[in-house]
């Protein structure tokens, strides 16, 4: 079979009839070679599924919760120490303290609800892929 270049430099694939880039030398359709013979390694895109690993916490949320709280009474302890009592200063150093406790938590709240999203995503894309495997065949 006479392999049909095209003049905006691309070829027509001999088994699936697709244009494919003159960069390329396999069909990205099928994994033809330019000479005829497919390429028993080939997977399509639409079948591969890259390896994601599950991401790792590195603390649970209750171990960053008494961190932080532990560190908020650190700071007004000092505060206090240094200025002989509690002054708005301190007050005020507190409330932000408390204030970055609670958009920690908000911030972890949010990437686990991420998480779970590109998580429920990702299962439902392998149950459609799985679906049209078996549907074609």
């Amino acid at each position: 079979m006479l392999l049909r270049k095209r003049a905006d430099m691309s070829w027509i694939c001999p088994c699936c009839r697709e244009t494919v880039d003159d960069a390329l030398e396999v069909c990205w359709q099928c994994g033809t070679a330019t000479d005829g013979s497919r390429d028993p390694q080939f997977e399509h895109a639409d079948d591969f599924e890259p390896e994601i690993p599950e991401p790792k916490p590195q603390y649970r949320l209750s171990t960053l919760v008494w961190l932080m709280f532990i560190g908020c009474l650190v700071f007004a302890l000092f505060g206090s120490i240094a200025n002989g009592r509690p002054n708005a200063l301190t007050v005020i150093a507190g409330l932000f303290g408390i204030g970055l406790l609670a958009l920690q938590v908000f911030s972890w709240l949010l990437i686990r609800r991420i998480s779970d999203v590109r998580r429920s995503i990702r299962d439902s894309v392998r149950d459609t892929q799985t679906e049209r495997r078996t549907i074609s065949f």
